[in-house]
């Protein structure tokens, strides 16, 4: 039987887009939202585990931030 993995690398949560052109929200662009929208696919697709590779946290004074993301991610995933 075969696993279905969806692997997600430097997801850097806490940092800002910056430089985005005009008319493009900045929120919309952000690692919580990529990593909301990945979470979402990976639902979706019934995947049987999501891999974190590299920094997932930006900064370390980003910890706070990040924590709560990444605990709504992953209690969705576990339901």
């Amino acid at each position: 039987m075969a696993l279905e993995i969806l692997a997600i690398g430097d997801l850097h949560l806490g940092r800002t887009p910056l430089g985005l052109p005009e008319g493009f929200t900045p929120c919309d662009f952000s690692p919580r939202a990529a990593w909301s929208r990945a979470v979402d696919h990976a639902i979706e697709q019934r995947v049987d585990a999501v891999v974190l590779l590299g920094d997932v946290v930006d900064h370390d004074d980003d910890f706070i931030e990040a924590y709560d993301a990444l605990k709504r991610g992953v209690e969705r995933l576990v339901r």
